[in-house]
């Protein structure tokens, strides 16, 4: 329980950054950093539980399996990862679309707001051997770019 987040079902941050030192070390992959656009303005303008209503139904959309040992955690508020072992960007960059479109469609619909639910996702890929804190700041600094760059869109490191 105390590696759970229960909110969302995901890992909680510890233990994520746990399993992303092994994986690196073992495989190496890609690392998805996910982040809700403009989360404060939900929680303004619909209220708290349909914050939390977003949070848990983008936990169930990455709770599913994507690949072999592939594993996901609410990292921070509204911030989300998944590490996908020995997975190339390419790949993963086809997933990390997939993901943010249905966020938009199944998250917005099953919460029932008015405005589009939407994510803003970067993407960095790791060598095996390789460091989860570099890949972490990768694909984060490639979060931000997407952030900047519009919203509700993927862009890697």
């Amino acid at each position: 329980m105390s590696r759970i987040d229960t909110m969302t079902g995901l890992l909680n941050r510890g233990a994520f950054f746990d399993a992303l030192a092994s994986a690196c070390a073992e495989s190496g992959g890609t690392f998805l950093m996910i982040d809700v656009d403009r989360f404060k303005d939900i929680n303004d303008r619909y209220g708290h539980s349909a914050g939390d209503d977003v949070l848990a139904q983008i936990g169930r959309i990455l709770s599913g399996k994507r690949s072999s040992g592939d594993f996901a955690g609410r990292i921070g508020g509204e911030e989300f990862a998944i590490f996908l072992p020995g997975i190339p960007l390419s790949q993963a960059l086809t997933l990390a679309e997939v993901l943010r479109q249905k966020v938009v469609e199944d998250v917005t619909e099953r919460v029932g707001l008015d405005q589009a639910v939407t994510v803003s996702i970067g993407v960095a890929e790791v060598g095996k051997g390789g460091d989860g804190a570099t890949v972490y700041r990768a694909s984060d600094a490639a979060l931000y770019r997407a952030k900047r760059t519009g919203r509700n869109r993927v862009e890697t490191a």
